[in-house]
């Protein structure tokens, strides 16, 4: 019996972090869309139907990311999809935690390291499949960290 890995849509503006996340992700299993540009995001993720996506909520324009995430929500076929939720604004995220926990989104902010975003996928997972969440511990973070 073969394992079928959960795939995974990674949306942000820069091409080092997806090449970088793209490499991190397969190294761990995942097969990935990588490259996604924020105003083809959406179609590419509806198209995909990843069993997570990983967005960049600052992308090139601030208001992008928050249009993906409002075009996701407001679809049934993607409504359900678990989003991490990368952010490097820590007061936003803080300020927005309830609203984006109730829309199926865990924050994971900037830089962060790659045990916390591997636990982070793990949470996904089981929330895609429990419908419930158990936010992992992060550590403190680091300048350089990704």
């Amino acid at each position: 019996m073969q394992l079928i890995r959960s795939t995974i849509v990674v949306v942000n503006d820069e091409p080092g972090y997806l090449t970088l996340m793209d490499a991190l992700l397969h190294d761990a299993g995942y097969p990935t869309v990588i490259g996604v540009e924020s105003p083809k995001a959406y179609d590419t993720i509806a198209r995909a139907q990843p069993d997570i996506i990983i967005l960049d909520i600052r992308l090139d324009q601030p208001a992008i990311g928050w249009r993906v995430l409002d075009l996701l929500r407001l679809d049934p076929a993607t409504a359900s999809i678990p989003v991490i939720l990368c952010c490097t604004d820590a007061r936003l995220c803080h300020e927005k935690r309830a609203t984006l926990t109730e829309q199926r989104c865990i924050i994971l902010e900037k830089p962060f390291f790659l045990s916390d975003l591997l636990a982070t996928i793990g949470t996904a997972l089981r929330w895609g499949r429990d419908n419930q969440i158990e936010l992992p511990r992060l550590r403190a973070r680091r300048a350089g960290t990704t």
